[in-house]
């Protein structure tokens, strides 16, 4: 609180002949930081860098389903900062001489160059020591934050990206096969799918009847996504930079340039926004990008199902006669749920709705429904996609499905959707492979290693880049991950299954505790 006190007080100096001026201006300042005990509220998480780049990539329509009827509190929340602040402001005088105006500022220095001691044991330089208060204490903390986030997304911009591209490539090539056929390979990214709700991984309710049914559909066991938010999970799927070296990505083409330098055709067809401006930098690679009819401003809009893609899909593979890489980026799970999939699939009832009040203040059994029909309608929708591939009879054609992230149920901690604090069920994934008869046929030494690796310990950031390329007939000879990272290779090594949170530190999933461990520690 002196910390603020002393900054406020360093203001008088410039506005002393009519502080007034200056009491409006902090009325007004006061009612915008409201805004920042938003993140606290929703994701119990302190405004930062990793919190602003969620802010800058949603959309109007995930805005609305998360936040709903709250907008109203948060509009109240403002006005009553402003009138709040006003108020205490207009006791104060309303001008001051010069001279006491120079005792209030110099005071204020003061205080905050004594506030540098308070950090100096943990910096060698008192200027650092100084410094780190600006970070801790709100509301500098937002300004430096803020900082810190343009730094960031200006050094890796969409046009310093497309400029480090012209020269880049992977030296990718296609392997030999044993027969000449067309190769279709797809990559299914999921959304907000957690492991453990999916019958196919055990879960008690039959919430995928229809992969349950499927020849040659390898289900794994042990797979956890590379960070709790699709911001930082996305690019690590499609790039070959993983957690260890994140920002990688920001320096390479993705999966899809891999695939075009092998003579592939490639699309990215979307049923998410394109405003996700930090996931889109490896998008350009692909020969086609289609964004379906959900993205295009009819934000409320509750009946843009995943299934809209599966007719862009088909025309995408009629209209090449090449091999073909396909990226399908779907809604899946993401919050609100009930907004995932028509009526006829609401199996588990729920009253969940688009107008429901915060995800947090809905009853868990609601939520709970409302999730499994999603992931019911999930199950249906791989479905239409693997019998879509089966109509081309004469290709090689293969499908892997991971979720970006998995979510939180109010399982424990009242946690819901997915935060930036990493936790078990936002990481722990489902990830599906399944090959058409011809590819298991043409590869049955593939396919057997594939099932042999299913139960090892896997990093989709680590795995999904050079397993699918394997699926594609494609390596790097240059790059060793093609064997210990690959689920298609003999020499898979198990993964330690790191985790980058939002400000790009590195954790262990192995740290994390389930529902059951959490209550247990917490009961003593």
């Amino acid at each position: 609180m002196f910390f603020v006190q002393a900054l406020l007080l360093l203001g008088v100096i410039v506005f002393y002949r009519s502080l007034k001026i200056y009491y409006y201006t902090l009325a007004v300042l006061s009612s915008i930081f409201a805004l920042f005990f938003i993140p606290v509220i929703l994701v119990k998480e302190e405004v930062n860098k990793g919190i602003l780049g969620l802010l800058v990539n949603t959309n109007l329509r995930e805005s609305r389903e998360l936040i709903g009827w709250f907008v109203i509190p948060i509009i109240l929340a403002m006005l009553a900062f402003f009138f709040i602040a006003l108020f205490l402001l207009k006791k104060l005088p309303s001008k001051i001489d010069f001279p006491r105006a120079i005792i209030c500022s110099l005071t204020g220095f003061v205080v905050i160059l004594l506030f540098g001691f308070k950090n100096k044991p943990f910096h060698e330089k008192y200027a650092d020591a100084v410094s780190e208060n600006f970070r801790y204490y709100f509301p500098t903390k937002v300004v430096v934050e803020f900082r810190d986030y343009y730094q960031q997304t200006t050094l890796y911009s969409d046009k310093n990206y497309q400029q480090t591209m012209r020269s880049f490539s992977f030296g990718a090539v296609k392997k030999s096969q044993k027969k000449p056929e067309r190769k279709i390979q797809i990559l299914v990214i999921g959304e907000a799918s957690r492991y453990d709700h999916w019958g196919i991984n055990g879960y008690q309710r039959n919430t995928s009847p229809y992969l349950s049914q499927e020849e040659n559909l390898i289900a794994f066991s042990n797979v956890t996504s590379g960070a709790p938010m699709t911001v930082k999970s996305v690019p690590m799927l499609v790039s070959r930079g993983g957690i260890d070296n994140y920002f990688t990505h920001y320096k390479e083409k993705g999966i899809l340039g891999a695939f075009k330098e092998a003579g592939y055709y490639t699309a990215w067809i979307s049923n998410q926004e394109p405003e996700l401006k930090l996931t889109l930098f490896h998008i350009p690679d692909a020969d086609t990008i289609i964004f379906s009819k959900n993205t295009r401003g009819k934000f409320y809009q509750q009946n843009f199902y995943d299934e809209l893609l599966i007719g862009e899909l088909k025309r995408v593979i009629e209209n090449t006669n090449k091999d073909i890489c396909v990226v399908l980026h779907t809604m899946g799970s993401h919050w609100n749920y009930s907004c995932r999939y028509p009526p006829s699939f609401q199996k588990f009832p729920t009253n969940l709705s688009l107008n429901s009040m915060l995800p947090n203040y809905v009853p868990r059994q609601d939520m709970v429904n409302a999730y499994d029909n999603s992931i019911l309608y999930t199950d249906y929708f791989l479905d239409l996609v693997i019998n879509e591939l089966k109509s081309f009879k004469s290709a090689e054609s293969s499908l892997l499905y991971v979720s970006d992230h998995g979510e939180n149920l109010q399982d424990f901690d009242n946690l819901v959707t997915h935060t930036d604090i990493p936790n078990y069920y936002s990481l722990r994934v489902p990830l599906f492979i399944w090959l058409s008869n011809d590819f298991a046929e043409n590869n049955n030494k593939v396919y057997n290693t594939i099932i042999a690796n299913k139960d090892k310990p896997v990093s989709s950031a680590e795995s999904v880049f050079y397993t699918l390329m394997d699926l594609g007939g494609i390596t790097i000879p240059s790059d060793p991950h093609c064997s210990v990272y690959n689920l298609c290779s003999e020499k898979f090594e198990d993964s330690k299954q790191k985790v980058l949170t939002l400000n790009n530190t590195i954790m262990f999933f192995s740290e994390l505790k389930t529902e059951k461990q959490w209550l247990t520690e917490n009961k003593k």
